[in-house]
């Protein structure tokens, strides 16, 4: 029974019981395979397989492995730097062999003709943008304010007959 005692006095329910408080910081222990089935790690390393291109890249992966953007591209191709594969339209996707983009990679003199090549472009941009803004602040003509405009006279331009008497 529940009642701790049979007297009248004491006859109340046991409220001395434990409760089952649930621990919050319990964490389950990982789970592990049975040993039959564990693979065990091997201190051997995996084998280096070569990473291979294809044999053509388009201009964004010529980019990435030559370390330059995608937009200096057309300029190494402008400056006769890199060569397209075939003899595609202006338009047209452009490819270029792996093996040479390699070999360019490789070549410290051929990075720094690049790169100045590159330099070379911008600076020339640059140069022509600032000149262009000049000549538009000089030859673009102020507007002038109101009292220092000629006067218009309304009778010659209405009736040139009439301007002429």
């Amino acid at each position: 029974m529940w009642f701790s005692n049979t007297n009248k006095s004491t006859m109340t329910p046991s409220l001395n019981r434990s409760v089952a408080i649930p621990n919050t910081n319990f964490k389950p222990a990982p789970y592990r395979a049975p040993q039959k089935f564990r693979q065990e790690k091997t201190s051997l390393p995996l084998p280096q397989i070569p990473l291979r291109l294809p044999a053509r890249l388009n201009a964004e992966q010529t980019a990435k492995v030559l370390g330059f953007a995608e937009h200096d591209i057309p300029v190494l191709v402008c400056y006769n730097l890199l060569k397209p594969l075939g003899n595609p339209c202006q338009s047209s996707v452009k490819y270029f062999a792996t093996c040479i983009i390699e070999q360019n990679a490789q070549n410290p003199n051929w990075l720094d003709k690049a790169t100045d090549a590159i330099g070379n472009n911008w600076k020339i941009k640059n140069s022509n943008r600032k000149a262009a803004e000049v000549v538009s602040t000089i030859t673009k003509p102020r507007p002038q304010r109101i009292s220092q405009r000629a006067p218009i006279d309304i009778q010659a331009d209405v009736m040139p007959e009439m301007a002429a008497q």
